[in-house]
């Protein structure tokens, strides 16, 4: 591994091991500039992200939230709201978050 990967993945790892019950999302995000994330650019269909750190770039890849062609889903405002909250109260994870948003689609 690249010393950006591996820069990236220990960043990673001590916020997951660390992080607040509450605020996590910050919490995270301040863990990522300190060790020299300059940006995070996310595509959520396809689950990607890529980082621009210091030591160079970095693309972390997920398992897609679609396969194949798929009708976009209608925007719920209300859901996004509630699951914002829920996220905000710290009793979720990243994947629910997503699927609370109805952003997967089967």
């Amino acid at each position: 591994m690249s010393k950006a990967i591996d820069n990236l993945m220990e960043a990673m790892k001590f916020a997951e091991a660390n992080r607040p019950r509450v605020g996590g999302f910050l919490y995270l995000a301040e863990v990522l500039r300190k060790a020299g994330v300059t940006r995070n650019v996310w595509s959520l269909p396809s689950y990607q992200s890529l980082f621009l750190t210091q030591e160079g770039p970095v693309v972390m890849q997920g398992a897609p939230l679609v396969e194949g062609a798929v009708d976009v889903p209608v925007f719920d405002e209300e859901a996004l709201i509630k699951a914002l909250r829920v996220d905000q109260a710290g009793e979720s994870t990243f994947p629910a978050f997503l699927d609370a948003r109805g952003e997967r689609v089967s």
